[in-house]
């Protein structure tokens, strides 16, 4: 299944490059030899023998693809739902401005792209080996992709890629306003802030990044900056402005409003919320992770949190849910329900799905032996949606989900070498009796 699925996809990739896959041995495409060398390179310990030979493939086979070929044979290697870190590794094989800038500009401008491509643009935008001749040129065509887009409704998708791309790209850019691309890019983002919609997430980016573009320095200077800063491009700059607010709201919780009318602390992090930023709303869930919350605070957060996790569209603000609850999970032992219902209908993705079993893990010491079942029997259902999410659930069960090892050894055979150190190293020794490893198993 998984080779048809590839197979489709490179037909589909060819004719945006305008030809076909080059072939290597036995008439398999060559992209389909980079694809398999990448999988068995995943799956070992870099330094062993087994990575080093599945490199040395990958380079040689890399090494018979025209410029032109090596769009094609990048996408394929994007994995949606890798670590941003492992599609960017995958991308350093193809050497510096692999992807030039007309076919950049090509991938930008087609509606039609495909999520390989997406997540192509993405991460060579993001940590891609570009040079510091191309990164202007870069610049120059979002901002152009982003004037071309000046008056219209994109989806949602296109302002989620939009978003990524001009958030790296004010990273890569920062403190260099004086450049042309870079003064182009700020005019065309002033005019998708002053066009278009509030409630749109690429519109409400730019007049956030716009109004923090000058004020947000080493540590945010008030309350006020700092809420502010929630909504800055850069993740180190979210972060501290977090940490201040969440300082803050520790022991705090003030439903009523102050004598002078103003809302709390609490109250002003609380409506970021609903802000249509999904960086601003994890910024905002971050907060109340981070905070010592009293009870009463807690009880009102871990609502709003469980809500998250089965509503909210972005998929950092699910993560950044779930990791939260874990500070406050001894006063959502009653979340463990809705989420188990929500687990046995359709409607929750891979990346959702995950989130949901981390959170079930977090409420695993709060929940009794029936629910504990329940939990096991989500984890076990959904193994294969959200490996990574299940497996968490099923350390955190520990002994009880012992019935579980077969599906964890046959899970683990061909899985990737992270998930196989995090299976040797914590769920293993959590599951089986004297910290077994599963080594002695046959494993």
């Amino acid at each position: 299944m998984a080779r048809r699925i590839v197979a489709t996809l490179l037909v589909c990739l060819c004719a945006w490059v305008g030809g076909s896959p080059v072939r290597g041995q036995e008439g398999q495409p060559l992209s389909m030899r980079i694809l398999d060398a990448w999988k068995e390179m995943r799956r070992h310990d870099p330094g062993s023998a087994e990575f080093t030979r599945a490199e040395d493939r990958l380079r040689r086979h890399i090494g018979q693809l025209d410029a032109a070929e090596k769009p094609l044979a990048a996408a394929v290697l994007m994995d949606r739902h890798a670590p941003d870190h492992v599609n960017a590794a995958a991308l350093a094989y193809f050497g510096p401005d692999f992807l030039d800038s007309v076919t950049v500009k090509r991938i930008l401008a087609d509606e039609d792209r495909t999520f390989s491509q997406r997540v192509l643009l993405r991460t060579y935008y993001h940590s891609g080996p570009v040079s510091d001749m191309l990164r202007p040129r870069l610049t120059a065509l979002l901002a152009e992709r982003i004037e071309g887009l000046a008056g219209k409704e994109a989806p949602y998708g296109e302002q989620r890629l939009l978003v990524h791309l001009t958030s790296a790209t004010l990273t890569h850019t920062n403190g260099a306003d004086d450049t042309p691309e870079r003064k182009r890019l700020l005019q065309a983002m002033e005019a998708c802030a002053a066009q278009g919609k509030p409630e749109e997430p690429f519109a409400a980016n730019c007049a956030g990044w716009l109004e923090v573009r000058e004020g947000c320095g080493e540590e945010p200077s008030s309350v006020e900056n700092a809420l502010k800063c929630l909504g800055h491009w850069d993740a180190l700059k979210r972060w501290k402005a977090g940490r201040r607010l969440a300082r803050r709201i520790e022991g705090q919780y003030v439903e009523a409003r102050h004598a002078t009318g103003e809302p709390s602390v609490f109250e002003r992090v609380w409506e970021k919320l609903s802000d249509p930023r999904d960086n601003v709303r994890m910024a905002a869930v971050e907060v109340f992770g981070q905070a010592a919350l009293n009870q009463a605070a807690a009880e009102k957060v871990t609502p709003g949190l469980v809500g998250i996790l089965l509503y909210d569209r972005g998929v950092v603000v699910q993560e950044a849910a779930a990791k939260a609850l874990a500070a406050h999970s001894r006063h959502a032992a009653w979340a463990a329900e809705p989420l188990l219902k929500v687990l046995a209908t359709p409607r929750p993705g891979p990346r959702r799905t995950g989130s949901i079993l981390t959170a079930l893990g977090y409420l695993v010491p709060h929940a009794d032996e029936a629910r504990q079942e329940k939990m096991l029997a989500a984890a076990m259902d959904k193994m294969l949606v959200a490996p990574r999410g299940a497996l968490t659930l099923m350390k955190a069960l520990g002994p009880t989900a012992q019935v579980a090892v077969g599906m964890i050894r046959a899970y683990r055979k061909g899985a990737d070498q992270l998930d196989r150190v995090y299976i040797d190293r914590h769920v293993l020794p959590a599951i089986l009796p004297n910290g077994d490893n599963g080594e002695e198993l046959g494993m």
